[in-house]
């Protein structure tokens, strides 16, 4: 099962909940958004794999507490962290417009970007740091990484197990 099926999975599971009016542990802790109508916004650059996601699903906040920009604000997020990391140090500039997308980030605030030049995915610790381990030479490995918790993320290996394993 790709991403991609996982990800389905995960927000028809979240919007029976929803419909449930009730959330229980672990599921409590995450919150997976159903799709949204939206258009590509038209000053990023494509992103195939990316616009897929959206497609899928809305945003939210899952995996190892990563929260994903919801669609519609994809562009003023971007230009936001654009600013922000622009004449950062003796590296100049950061982030690319017309290159980068920031398209979510982890829980201490820190920005998930692709690279739509390379396709490259990988976090920027903006107070100070640098380019963060894991990259991710894809937005699909992003994904795909998303879906296989590590050991020292038990409850979100949890609740995947436990959604992935009902039938659709």
């Amino acid at each position: 099962m790709d991403w991609q099926e996982k990800l389905r999975r995960l927000v028809q599971f979240y919007e029976t909940l929803r419909a449930d009016g009730r959330s229980t542990e672990p599921f409590w802790v995450w919150t997976v958004k159903p799709p949204v109508p939206f258009e590509w916004p038209v000053l990023l650059p494509p992103a195939p794999t990316l616009r897929r996601f959206y497609e899928l699903c809305g945003g939210g906040e899952f995996g190892p507490m990563i929260r994903f920009v919801p669609a519609g604000k994809l562009h003023a997020v971007t230009v936001s962290w654009i600013d922000t990391l622009r004449d950062y140090d003796e590296r100049g500039d950061i982030l690319i417009p017309g290159r980068h997308i920031v398209f979510a980030n982890d829980a201490d605030g820190t920005p998930w970007i692709l690279d739509t030049t390379t396709g490259e995915v990988a976090s920027f610790y903006w107070k100070g740091g640098d380019w963060e381990e894991p990259r991710f030479g894809s937005h699909d490995e992003f994904m795909e990484h998303i879906f296989a918790p590590e050991l020292d993320d038990a409850h979100w290996a949890s609740a995947l197990g436990i959604i992935l394993s009902r039938q659709s």
